[in-house]
């Protein structure tokens, strides 16, 4: 296993993640006892937006972002163009 290790700049983490306008509203919420919990964030999804990011040892590489979520063509241009150059 150590064999693997030597070389770690050929090393590289690359992740999708994606958001949304509800992405920031919370899911639990807490009332004193005999008061109603009352949800004061509006009820809109918004527009999602994706990115994929890749990163080495020193830094990030490339990242690309993406209105809706990544198909497989998309995630494969993206990675192609912002992460292998």
């Amino acid at each position: 296993m150590r064999y693997w290790y030597i070389y770690p700049e050929q090393l590289l983490f690359v992740d999708v993640t994606s958001k949304n306008g509800l992405d920031c509203a919370r899911r639990y919420l807490w009332a004193k006892r005999g008061e109603r919990a009352i949800v004061r964030t509006p009820f809109a999804r918004g527009e999602r937006v994706s990115i994929l990011a890749a990163c080495g040892v020193s830094g990030f590489v490339g990242s690309r972002t993406t209105r809706g979520t990544f198909t497989r063509l998309d995630f494969h241009r993206a990675f192609v163009e912002a992460v292998l150059p």
